[in-house]
């Protein structure tokens, strides 16, 4: 596996969510779409390597994370 290119593509996510961010919000469904699917072909894109895997699904629970924690603020 392209390490270099992998951890490339999870900045270039990154940025992508922060823009998503912005078109909608943490609580849209429409944002937590984007996360399903942009996830899922970045695990696809990498025959789901266990680092893949591993690395989304930090992403995953870190986004809903803040979720739970502005959900609470928000009501």
């Amino acid at each position: 596996m392209d390490y270099k290119a992998f951890f490339h593509d999870v900045a270039l996510w990154m940025d992508e969510s922060n823009e998503q961010l912005k078109q909608h919000t943490l609580f849209a469904r429409e944002y937590w779409d984007w996360v399903m699917r942009s996830t899922s072909l970045l695990c696809k894109k990498y025959d789901n390597h266990p680092l893949v895997m591993r690395q989304v699904k930090m992403l995953y629970e870190y986004q809903e994370a803040l979720y739970l924690k502005y959900k609470d603020v928000n009501g």
